[in-house]
């Protein structure tokens, strides 16, 4: 087991390949067993917004456990564990809308029940399927009177500030975490926003405030007593609705109407991709990858054969767009160009392993559908590299769309480069599949200059 988790001192985290378990200081423990029985909080884990948690009484045999983990000052408990979470560095920006108004719902819930949280740090939510989980259950702590809520800066600087950048100048929230793990302080972001600072009240408090008053000392006197839950769970309103104000902008771009727009299909051709592509899932189990996904439309037929899809794409509108339409599909979104994937982050590149460390050989099946191209022309990488890519983030299965040069949204894209392609062909591409990849099936489309090739990892 290896350390994931250490910035809260009340625990610490570690993880295998499925299994996580966190260690928690023992003055701890009868707080955190009543709250687990609470109605409430039950409530909130069985409709999975909350990481189901137990209390490990007994180390059983399954479990390698290293010293680091065994100390007497502290008892075990194991989470829930996901195949595949998608953290904030990789969402989009209706996810960390949704991520915020589920951090906030739970703080008032708890509130109401004389617990607060603590931390209110957008690395708390996960998606492990179409809605966010709250994973850090050492936030909560029992409420002992106090009239602020010490956590209104971190979700100031994690949502509220983030979500305005993201309406007001389109800065994507991916981008935004990678670089600033601790969010987006009110200072930076009043220098990037300008006279947009003063654009409502939302920003006026969480930014402009907060900058007008940064270098003045300010004295905290403590109220009432019994005016303290008052003012205490009105803040908590106040920020919901703030929330539900910066809900993202619905944004259009060529790729998220794209479905709208395939004149190089024809209808047969898309009903034969369609019939190809269910006869795949409905012989497949397992982890699901879509790179390049679009809105979604073939991560959706997978889910409705049964399966679980992480589904990425680099187009922000298009991600909102589907992440938006998610009901009861097994889809986890997640932002990403696979040219550039998300990089190892945190202390030491530790805390959060790159996508392609948490990929290899992690996906059942891969789904490589109307990306060939933009990868050999946009991005400029030689085919070679990516069926080598492919092949070691798959486990058994890859589906990959074959676009011939003379297609026209490959005419499109490599415009005064085509000739740089003159040895891209059919042949030159089987030949490539050798050495990774067994055909299982292909099929050609009628109109559109594309085929479709079913594989086997060699």
């Amino acid at each position: 087991m290896h350390q994931t988790s250490f910035r809260d001192p009340t625990g610490t985290v570690f993880k295998d390949k499925k299994r996580i378990i966190r260690q928690i200081k023992n003055d701890k423990k009868e707080f955190y067993q009543k709250l687990f029985d609470q109605n409430w909080y039950k409530k909130l884990v069985s409709e999975k917004k909350i990481q189901s948690t137990n209390i490990i009484n007994e180390i059983d045999s399954n479990l390698k456990i290293n010293e680091d983990i065994i100390n007497e000052n502290y008892f075990l408990t194991e989470h829930k564990f996901f195949d595949f979470p998608i953290f904030v560095h990789e969402m989009c920006s209706e996810q960390l809308y949704e991520s915020a108004l589920l951090t906030i719902n739970i703080a008032i819930e708890a509130f109401h029940h004389k617990i607060i949280l603590k931390d209110a740090s957008a690395w708390n939510i996960v998606f492990d399927g179409p809605r966010p989980t709250f994973i850090d259950i050492t936030s909560f702590e029992q409420w002992r009177g106090e009239t602020l809520w010490f956590a209104y800066g971190q979700f100031c600087r994690h949502f509220i500030i983030p979500l305005i950048l993201s309406k007001k100048l389109n800065l994507k929230i991916s981008d935004l975490f990678l670089v600033n793990r601790e969010g987006i302080n009110p200072e930076s972001a009043y220098d990037m926003l300008g006279t947009k600072a003063f654009f409502n009240f939302i920003s006026l408090e969480t930014v402009v405030l907060p900058k007008i008053f940064s270098k003045k000392k300010t004295k905290y006197t403590k109220s009432e007593k019994k005016f303290n839950n008052k003012i205490f769970l009105k803040t908590l309103e106040r920020l919901k609705k703030y929330v539900e104000n910066l809900k993202p902008n619905k944004l259009t771009s060529i790729w998220s109407n794209y479905e709208d727009d395939r004149s190089h299909y024809s209808f047969n051709d898309l009903s034969i991709k369609k019939s190809f592509l269910e006869k795949i899932f409905q012989k497949s189990n397992g982890l699901v990858l879509d790179l390049g996904c679009n809105i979604g439309e073939y991560s959706k037929l997978a889910t409705y054969n049964g399966l679980k899809v992480i589904s990425t794409d680099f187009d922000e509108g298009c991600l909102n767009k589907l992440q938006s339409s998610l009901k009861f599909e097994n889809i986890s979104v997640c932002k990403l160009n696979i040219a550039q994937p998300s990089p190892s982050i945190g202390w030491r590149n530790q805390e959060h392993l790159s996508f392609l460390e948490r990929s290899y050989g992690n996906f059942h099946l891969v789904l490589c559908l109307g990306l060939l191209h933009h990868l050999l022309v946009s991005e400029r990488i030689p085919l070679n590299y990516i069926i080598d890519l492919i092949s070691n983030i798959s486990q058994k299965y890859a589906v990959i769309e074959y676009i011939d040069k003379n297609d026209k949204k490959f005419l499109d894209i490599s415009k005064f480069n085509r000739e740089l392609y003159e040895y891209f062909n059919i042949d030159f591409f089987e030949k490539s599949l050798k050495d990774k990849f067994v055909v299982l099936e292909k099929i050609t489309l009628k109109i559109a200059k594309r085929t479709l090739y079913f594989l086997k990892k060699i």
